[in-house]
Formats: C-alpha cells, sequence, structure tokens
C-alpha cells in the first residue's frame, strides 16, 4: 500500500520502521539520516528482520523520502531525563529547517507525519517552515497518551481496552487534558461504574502525563509505544480506514495546532471531530489555554529561528 519514507534511524525510527516492516503495511519503508552508516546497519538489520513479511526496507535518499505517500519525521535530539519537551523546541528548530531544505520539493499527495517532540509545536513549526497544506502535516499528538489513559481504565474495570472510549486532548506534554466529560465503556458513562471515582481518575491523568518520564528516567528514552501508535496511524492513511483518532491537527477554531480527535484518511486529515462542543466548562477552558500556551510558542520560535 504504498511507501513510507522515516527520517531519522534513531531508536524511534528504527522502531517505526520496525513496527512496520512487520505489520506488512507499506510496500516498502525509506529511511535517511544524517548519520550514514548508522542508517545503513539499521536498514541492513531491519532487512534481516523483513524476510517473511511483503514490505522491503532500505537506506535511500532525500528526493526518494520526499516522493513516499507518507513521510514520518523521526529526527531531533533526544530528551534528556529531567528535560521538558517544550526545552528541546530550540535544539529541534534548526533541525527541521534543514530536514526542509533538504526534503523540498515534497510529492503533491505525501502525508507528513511529525513524531519528534515537543509534537505539537513541532507540527505547527514544520507546516509554517513547508507551507504544505495543514491536512496534509500531521502530529502523533496524544493518540499515544490516549492509549495510555484508557489502558488504565481498562485495567480497572477488567476489560479490553477496546471497549474503553476516552481521549487525552490539547498537547502531549504537561499540559495534556484528560477528556472525562465524554468516557464511555460500552456505551455507558462512567458514573456507571462504582469503581472509578474521581481519585483513581485524577491518580491515572498524572501517571498517565508523567509515564514518558518515568521510562526515560529508567531506560533513557521511549520508543516502542509511539512506534506502535505511528504504525496504527499510517495503516488509517493508506488505506483510507477513514479512523477517528486523538492527533496534532491545525485547528482553526484555535489557529494552531493541537491534539484533538481527527478523522485520519489518505488525503490526511479528513475532518477534525467536533468534541469541543461537548466539552465540560473547566475541559473547555483548559483546552482553549493549552492552543493559545502552543499557539504563542509556535510564534515565538519561529520568529526566533526566522522560520515565519
Amino acid at each position: 500500500m504504498g511507501t513510507v519514507g522515516i527520517i531519522g534511524a534513531g531508536s524511534v525510527g528504527s522502531s517505526i520502521a520496525s513496527a512496520l516492516v512487520q505489520s506488512g503495511i507499506p510496500q516498502q519503508v525509506v529511511l535517511v539520516d544524517v548519520r550514514q552508516e548508522r542508517c545503513r546497519g539499521e536498514a541492513l538489520d531491519l532487512a534481516d528482520g523483513a524476510f517473511l513479511s511483503d514490505t522491503t526496507v532500505r537506506q535511500g535518499s532525500w528526493s526518494e523520502v520526499a516522493q513516499s505517500n507518507v513521510i514520518v519525521i523521526t529526527a531531533g535530539v533526544k530528551q534528556r531525563p529531567g528535560e521538558s519537551r517544550d526545552e528541546l523546541v530550540g535544539r529541534n528548530c534548526q533541525i527541521f529547517q534543514e530536514i526542509c531544505t533538504n526534503l523540498l520539493p515534497i510529492a503533491p499527495d505525501a502525508i507528513v507525519m511529525i513524531v519528534s517532540n515537543p509534537v505539537d509545536v513541532l507540527a505547527a513549526v514544520f507546516q509554517r517552515i513547508s507551507k504544505l497544506p495543514a491536512e496534509r502535516v500531521i502530529g502523533s499528538g496524544t493518540f499515544l497518551d490516549s492509549m495510555r489513559f484508557r489502558e488504565a481504565i481498562a485495567k480497572r474495570l477488567a476489560l479490553a481496552p477496546s471497549s474503553i472510549h476516552a481521549y487525552i486532548l490539547g498537547e502531549h506534554g504537561d499540559q495534556q487534558i484528560p477528556v472525562l466529560s465524554t468516557v464511555s465503556v460500552g456505551g455507558a458513562p462512567l458514573s456507571a461504574f462504582p469503581n472509578i471515582d474521581e481519585d483513581f481518575l485524577r491518580e491515572t491523568a498524572i501517571q498517565t502525563r508523567d509515564r514518558a518520564y518515568e521510562i526515560i528516567k529508567l531506560k533513557g528514552s521511549t520508543y516502542h509505544g509511539i512506534a506502535a501508535c505511528v504504525r496504527s496511524l499510517i495503516a488509517s492513511i493508506l488505506g483510507d480506514r477513514c479512523r477517528v483518532c486523538a492527533v496534532s491537527v491545525y485547528s482553526p477554531a484555535f489557529q494552531t495546532y493541537v491534539s484533538l480527535p481527527a478523522v485520519l484518511g489518505r488525503q490526511g486529515i479528513v475532518r477534525i471531530v467536533p468534541i469541543a462542543d461537548t466539552l465540560s466548562p473547566s475541559e473547555s477552558s483548559a483546552l482553549k489555554t493549552v492552543a493559545c500556551s502552543i499557539r504563542d510558542r509556535v510564534d515565538s520560535i519561529c520568529k526566533a529561528c526566522h522560520c515565519s
């Protein structure tokens, strides 16, 4: 089902490539990295693991990646223990400018997926630099956070996570918003389950927010979870499945990128689900605050990096 180009052959990029190869979703995966020897090594290693897959993987050129159906950007400096995602911005902005220079022109129907952190901010930065249509530039956003949140609720209720409908919105970071007002289990509201109380939800939201920091402290970086999420997002795009996922999208209402439920298909963002109309007053206020914060940070970064 097409080609996926991955920029960045580090832990995240190679894990995404591995997940795609094992899934057999794309016809081929093309890797590119400024560290060419590392990239070649990863491509060879991944190819050894692809002998039972219908997906091929190899090292390629910038022009080949630019002509891919989906372009995944994982390049950037690693998040240090104790470092917030926002502290990464300045260090990653220059890298994104260089990526755009190497990548442009991009295939007219290509979808660009940003995975580098802080993802909501960098999705906006990339869209400004590249000037691509906003529906074709997507951030992985709070998809992973939402999956973590659902998993915790499902475990509490001894149910499959697929039975839980819950979202973390706003940003993939410290200001993420657990949307409790719309959580449902098999169509029933959370209030129907007495073993799910406010204390549990509050603690679960904190654990969801801090999960990445815990993993980074224990092993240095995170990559398996996000790789599985990106594989799922790419499957929705290449297969034109029109799945609803919490991703970073440009919201005309907020005039910036923010993580919201959106329909993903072959054209990228098909439409944004109007969940904002169903939020509680406190959730709605928090979402506006987060969106304003993202917009201000993007404006400041683009001004400092001369990318707008």
